[in-house]
């Protein structure tokens, strides 16, 4: 089913996208590299640095059990957060697999909550 809209709604959807897909693939380029805003670079993935080892050991509430289970395996868990951020952040970015990337972006997002 297709939904009907005017241009100036497709417009402000697809402003908002694009911007949404450039903040996925700007935390995956500071992850990476560190490039000093809120990683440092010697805290980048390149010099050795953990994006999720921290967020894992001391989360707490309900999913507390979970992540700190998956803190045990930080490493699988850093490549799976860099590969997601960098493959949503260009298919975001430049619109393809928009429907698999908004579901994907959606469910990114909601892990970010927990």
């Amino acid at each position: 089913m297709e939904v009907q809209t005017n241009t100036k709604t497709a417009a402000a959807l697809a402003i908002m996208r694009i911007i949404l897909g450039l903040m996925l693939f700007w935390g995956f380029l500071d992850k990476m590299f560190g490039l000093g805003f809120p990683t440092p670079e010697s805290m980048s993935y390149l010099n050795g640095g953990s994006p999720t080892e921290m967020y894992l050991i001391y989360t707490d509430g309900w999913f507390a059990p979970f992540f700190h289970w998956l803190s045990n395996y930080h490493a699988i868990a850093d490549v799976i957060l860099l590969a997601g951020m960098f493959l949503l952040g260009l298919s975001m970015t430049f619109g393809f697999c928009k429907k698999i990337s908004t579901v994907a972006f959606v469910a990114m997002m909601t892990l970010f909550y927990l």
